[in-house]
């Protein structure tokens, strides 16, 4: 008898064991679960602040080439992504030029913003690179002769084309830089 209360004893401190571990094991996955959502939120508000930069740096550079100067090599190369979803339409009635995202113009036909006319596009594909110093010098330069060369119209950039850069061709110039005013 005294066995068996033991043996009973013994069964009940497992089964408390067990109780406990799957306690904490879904409460790490509650935690996981709790930061994988902040990271997401992150994601999709930094997401809508960098379009929110994007769309009028598009809209007034037009069709000019562009240097994007970042300050995170990780922001160059989300700023060329994100320049990549959009394409350059033009109306068919007025000509006027507009960039659109791919995104809204998978939702529905967007009309032009200066006579509400339908949109065709004249440029889309690789619009933008982004290069950063861990670029080994022969493909830096080979990145810089295409541009040059215009065959991608924006050039995102983090710690690079400062003193003694020159092309001539450049003909605007963003700067994408944290500040605290709104």
């Amino acid at each position: 008898r005294v066995r068996r209360l033991l043996a009973d004893a013994g069964a009940g401190q497992e089964a408390a064991e067990t109780a406990r571990r799957a306690d904490e094991d879904a409460r790490r996955v509650i935690e996981e679960a709790e930061r994988a959502s902040k990271q997401l939120e992150e994601l999709l508000t930094e997401r809508k602040n960098l379009l929110s930069m994007i769309r009028p740096t598009l809209d007034i550079v037009g069709d000019r080439r562009t240097i994007v100067f970042n300050p995170t090599v990780g922001m160059a190369k989300m700023v060329a992504h994100t320049i990549n979803e959009f394409g350059r339409y033009k109306c068919k009635s007025c000509e006027w030029l507009q960039w659109e995202h791919v995104d809204d113009m998978a939702k529905a036909a967007v009309p032009c913003k200066k006579c509400g006319g339908e949109l065709e596009e004249i440029a889309g594909g690789l619009l933008a690179r982004s290069l950063d110093g861990s670029y080994p010098d022969h493909a830096r330069k080979d990145c810089y002769a295409q541009f040059a060369a215009a065959n991608f119209q924006f050039l995102s950039v983090c710690g690079l084309c400062r003193e003694g850069f020159n092309d001539p061709g450049i003909g605007a110039v963003a700067i994408y830089r944290p500040t605290k005013s709104r």
